[in-house]
């Protein structure tokens, strides 16, 4: 099979977990639980969020809920794992986006929603996630693009979730598959649908110097028409009243801000501020407990109507942390935590830094603005 017919293959095949959310919805399940279909993207900045770059998106946040979060850590991974394990980064495990594992029986969004009659379905678009990550865990299926870490994995998440060959994919396919596949579809009950585009983000690691700019802009536009593309298949199946679409960007791009030209050095503010967009049924609103990634799950489950709160009698204050700089470069890292006065920087002998094996207290190296200026070549 050649490269094209695999392309084909990946995005009609995952793409159908739209298409069935939309005809669950629009014959009507009977049930006053709605479907819940989430967009995570990566590098979307919470500023992308206007008329001029994306219209759509623009439109959306105008006539539904619009808001800011923060990111735990500005890295894909770790950062969805804050999100779907309702978790901090140092707990999760995964920490950066090719090594780490949410620890087996980790509770997912995936799995609570699982709980509760929804079949859940996943589509990632890039490929630097991967079973291991644990992230693709409570979905019945998911199709991704393989990464050489894909072997490992447990039997059953092999079995269930083996990914085709092939590397990421555009959302303009995204969307044109989500149309071809509405037809003949079964019926299918509760529904969380789940879509990971990438195109922000890899967009300024295939581009170079001004072209970056260039580039970006034309994946926000891709983004932002995907978007549009999928609020009208929503409104066209009649099922705007019984399904929850919510975006959420993960991390954000720092575009040359405290010399960093892309993500996971910093936490400048256009890497973790990140928008959230979510057009809910009558009645329902989204509204974490604290303004960081890691509390937004528990409130999509509270939107559907279902308990959210953690097991935990006491969940520790959210941190945000990069761990980046200093596995890559030898850098210090940085690491503070969220609480009602705001952002509190982590000492290097607090027992969390030492436990989450963030380097706190390494001295900054003389040739980091060199490194920085290299990078943005």
């Amino acid at each position: 099979m050649g490269v094209g017919a695999r392309r084909v293959l990946l995005v009609t095949s995952g793409l159908a977990l739209i298409a069935l959310a939309a005809v669950a919805l629009a014959t009507g399940a009977g049930t006053p639980r709605p479907s819940l279909v989430l967009v995570t993207v990566a590098g979307l900045r919470a500023d992308d969020v206007t008329q001029d770059a994306m219209p759509h998106l623009a439109a959306l946040a105008s006539g539904g809920q619009a808001f800011e979060l923060q990111t735990n850590v500005p890295l894909a991974a770790p950062a969805l794992a804050a999100l779907f394990a309702a978790d901090e980064p140092d707990r999760t495990g995964v920490r950066f986006d090719d090594l780490g594992r949410l620890a087996p029986g980790r509770p997912t969004l995936a799995a609570r929603l699982a709980e509760h009659g929804y079949h859940a379905w996943g589509f990632v678009g890039d490929g630097r996630l991967s079973p291991m990550s644990g992230l693709f865990r409570g979905f019945e299926r998911v199709r991704a693009p393989s990464t050489p870490f894909d072997q490992a994995i447990l039997p059953d998440e092999r079995e269930r979730l083996r990914p085709p060959r092939g590397g990421a994919y555009r959302a303009a396919e995204l969307t044109a598959a989500v149309a071809d596949t509405l037809k003949g579809l079964q019926r299918v009950s509760r529904v969380f649908a789940w879509i990971h585009l990438a195109e922000p983000s890899l967009a300024l690691s295939e581009a170079a110097g001004e072209a970056r700019d260039e580039a970006r802009r034309r994946a926000l536009r891709e983004v932002d028409d995907a978007l549009g593309t999928l609020r009208g298949l929503v409104d066209s199946a009649r099922m705007g009243r019984r399904v929850a679409l919510v975006v959420v960007s993960v991390h954000g791009e720092a575009l040359g801000e405290q010399g960093e030209t892309r993500h996971g050095l910093t936490l400048g503010a256009g890497v973790v501020r990140v928008p959230v967009v979510a057009r809910l049924p009558a009645g329902a609103r989204l509204a974490p407990e604290a303004p960081v990634l890691s509390r937004l799950g528990p409130a999509l489950l509270e939107a559907l109507g279902i308990d959210g709160r953690p097991d935990e009698e006491a969940a520790p204050a959210p941190l945000q942390a990069t761990w980046l700089p200093s596995r890559r470069f030898g850098w210090p890292d940085r690491a503070r935590t969220w609480s009602a006065d705001g952002w509190t920087e982590v000492a290097p002998d607090d027992a969390r830094a030492r436990r989450a094996g963030l380097a706190l207290d390494r001295p900054a190296p003389a040739h980091r603005d060199e490194v920085l200026a290299a990078l943005a070549e």
